[in-house]
């Protein structure tokens, strides 16, 4: 099965650890290098492929002249998507959320604990299929979105030091760590591809 790959890091270097991830889970890789917003959008939505990921970035999502994932991509019904890190900040920050930078830069493996009720509430369990409520993830990043201005259109699921890190949304999934880096988060993109 193909799966779209949106590289918003501006050299093939960076999403290294997603292709092979995806190579690794036996699926093909087809990657989009980010050029425009407009011309991403169309490339998606004229594709026949199903599961997008939008990749991480260096870049600082207040920043101007900075890749931008189309918000139009959430009324694509037919497709489903993950959002990783810079690419889920890129999203909030268009919708009007605070975008928060600490003066440490984290890069680091750490425990993320899931809200297992709301998973249920909105019935996405499967997910989660064959994980333990403490996954092992790894991050990288400075910029973050507080948790607790999350608002009712989304779903959060789980935080990490008042850190927004895994929220549903519509037809996405979006991630404040690098599921790319871990056997769970390796998991984590199997179920939610198969799912």
């Amino acid at each position: 099965m193909n799966i779209g790959v949106v590289n918003m890091t501006g050299t093939r270097e960076g999403i290294k650890y997603i292709i092979e991830a995806l190579t690794d889970l036996e699926y093909i890789p087809i990657i989009f290098d980010y050029t425009t917003e407009e011309d991403i959008f169309n490339i998606i939505s004229m594709s026949n492929i199903k599961n997008w990921i939008f990749s991480g970035s260096p870049h600082m999502v207040i920043d101007t002249n900075v890749p931008i994932v189309p918000l139009e991509i959430f009324n694509l019904s037919d497709k489903k998507f993950m959002l990783i890190c810079y690419s889920m900040e890129s999203v909030l920050y268009q919708l009007g959320f605070p975008v928060k930078k600490r003066f440490e830069n984290k890069k680091e493996k750490f425990i993320l604990t899931i809200d297992m009720k709301k998973v249920n509430n909105i019935n996405k369990t499967n997910i989660f299929t064959g994980l333990s409520n403490k996954l092992i993830m790894r991050r990288n990043h400075h910029y973050y979105i507080p948790s607790n201005i999350i608002d009712n259109n989304m779903e959060l699921v789980s935080s990490y030091r008042k850190e927004s890190m895994l929220i549903f949304y519509r037809n996405s999934i979006l991630v404040q760590f690098h599921p790319e880096r871990t056997p769970d988060g390796y998991k984590i993109i199997k179920n939610w591809i198969i799912n």
